[in-house]
């Protein structure tokens, strides 16, 4: 017991940061939550696990992690949007913990406190730990297979990373980070055999906790595909072309574009932190000081190297997929720092450097409360009136949507028909028959294709209608007359039971006549 008490005793440190953190996120925790697209698809497919598909959304390009611990709490708390932003926050907690305990393990004490820092009280990180999101649950896995790597333990590494990927598919990347480190040490230290074996069981073990996964794939789209391969692959292929979602898309006309997409997240990092630019002074000592002679700091390198190489290639670009690197990010700001720090030679210097640090940590510390006002402190009018149109309703049959947040808060089974307004004019052509829209107007695409191959539900009760939930690019006549088309044809043919202006956008509710 004593031996302990010592131990947490020697970590005091970090127990405050986290404890500091926890205690201001509970604080914020009782503001009212408005569900956005993403939090209420990852809510609506908990509900879709647990009711075995009579409640809530499906969406194969998600995957299952977030969604069962969702439902998880859905099934026993009435309050559930509560608890789960403290899972998200537990989450968090651990990531911070975990940040505190990779730097501590490769570099020193000094190092881990300034890392754990500048992670926990960046504004990007503070602000989306309030959101039920995929990024800070899949990267505390990340974090933990790092943690496990660095110490040599492959196989609990390698069930890690599996399971990061049972959160966000995009985290499989994490498993060519481990095999071009593992190249590397194969070069460099020229023992094969050892490399070889640990690589093979890593890899092992990697498939090994993701066969569960692409076994209920099998089971749920066999039908629907070509080949084996596609069945247990469905969601990551589909998801793969999320990519280059153009609604997110950076403009890269001109050449300040090209570079501004080129360097978006470092720039992101920059404008949130900017003690995270000495994180670049890091990547200079990795060579100078030769830290590419360790495995371990060789993973962190290829780990923010082959990030942002993905992240920045892809057309995608969204400030909250950086928390996928950030950690690793604020390692290497946190080693800049205390490099510096270590350089400075009179008292003065040390005390002036440290007091500009702690200036700035102030500010983000109060920037990071301020990026919580932006939640109400009374339930939106829309919530209760559109959101929750159908709760406490008798629904005798589905609720075909263009947006999933309804699902979130209705206890009914809801199928959505927004990836693409090709694919909704498919969806509606085939659910409701006597809707029919010209099929010549579709372009063929891949949300076509699979809705075309799609069994798609024919009891329809209602339509959840809004026309800015389909992106059209600007100044494409041709897209936005297909959203005018499927409009006017589900208005015509179906009651409309509610219309009603939120900011900015008009929202429908149709039945059948």
């Amino acid at each position: 017991m004593d031996n302990y008490l010592q131990k947490l005793k020697s970590h005091k440190t970090i127990i405050i940061i986290i404890a500091l953190f926890f205690t201001i996120k509970l604080f914020f925790l009782f503001r009212f939550h408005t569900l956005i697209w993403d939090e209420a698809v990852y809510i609506a497919m908990g509900k879709y696990i647990f009711s075995l598909g009579q409640q809530g959304i499906w969406e194969m390009i998600r995957p299952i992690g977030l969604p069962f611990i969702f439902g998880l709490s859905w099934k026993l708390f009435d309050n559930y949007i509560i608890v789960d932003e403290i899972i998200e926050i537990l989450f968090a907690a651990g990531s911070i913990l975990l940040v505190y305990l990779i730097a501590a393990k490769l570099f020193n004490k000094r190092t881990a406190i300034f890392a754990a820092l500048l992670y926990a009280f960046t504004p990007l990180f503070f602000l989306y730990t309030g959101y039920f999101l995929s990024e800070i649950p899949s990267t505390f896995f990340i974090l933990l297979a790092i943690y496990f790597f660095i110490q040599q333990k492959y196989i609990p590494s390698a069930i890690a990373a599996a399971a990061a990927l049972y959160f966000r598919l995009p985290q499989g990347l994490f498993l060519i980070i481990v095999g071009f480190t593992f190249l590397i040490e194969l070069i460099r230290d020229r023992k094969i055999s050892r490399t070889i074996t640990n690589g093979f069981l890593y890899v092992l073990f990697f498939f090994l906790i993701l066969t569960p996964y692409m076994l209920i794939n099998y089971q749920l789209y066999k039908d629907e595909t070509c080949c084996l391969s596609h069945a247990l692959f469905r969601p990551l292929i589909l998801a793969s072309y999320h990519q280059n979602n153009p609604a997110d898309a950076l403009p890269t006309a001109a050449f300040s574009e090209k570079m501004y997409n080129a360097f978006y997240y470092p720039i992101v990092f920059l404008k949130h932190n900017i003690l995270l630019i000495f994180a670049f002074l890091a990547i200079i000592c990795f060579f100078t000081k030769r830290l590419y002679k360790s495995t371990s700091t060789t993973l962190l390198f290829v780990f923010i190297l082959i990030s942002l190489l993905y992240y920045s290639i892809i057309a995608n670009k969204q400030e909250r997929f950086g928390l996928v690197f950030l950690p690793i990010f604020s390692i290497l700001a946190a080693y800049g720092l205390v490099f510096v720090y270590d350089k400075l030679t009179t008292r003065f210097s040390k005390i002036s450097f440290l007091s500009v640090i702690g200036i700035i940590m102030i500010i983000l510390f109060c920037i990071d409360l301020n990026y919580y006002f932006w939640r109400s402190a009374e339930q939106p009018e829309i919530i209760k009136e559109y959101y929750q149109y159908y709760s406490g309703k008798q629904v005798s049959g589905t609720i075909l949507t263009s947006d999933p947040v309804p699902a979130a808060y209705t206890d009914a089974v809801f199928h959505p028909f927004y990836e693409s307004i090709d694919e909704g004019i498919v969806i509606i052509n085939k659910s409701m028959p006597d809707i029919n829209i010209d099929a010549a107007m579709l372009i063929g695409d891949i949300n076509t294709a699979y809705a075309e191959n799609s069994t798609l539900p024919t009891n329809i009760f209602a339509v959840i209608f809004s026309k800015h939930a389909f992106y059209c690019a600007q100044g494409d006549a041709v897209c936005q007359q297909k959203v005018d088309v499927l409009f006017s044809a589900i208005n015509q043919s179906m009651k409309n039971v509610f219309q009603k202006e939120y900011y900015g956008n008009t929202y429908y509710i149709y039945e059948k006549r």
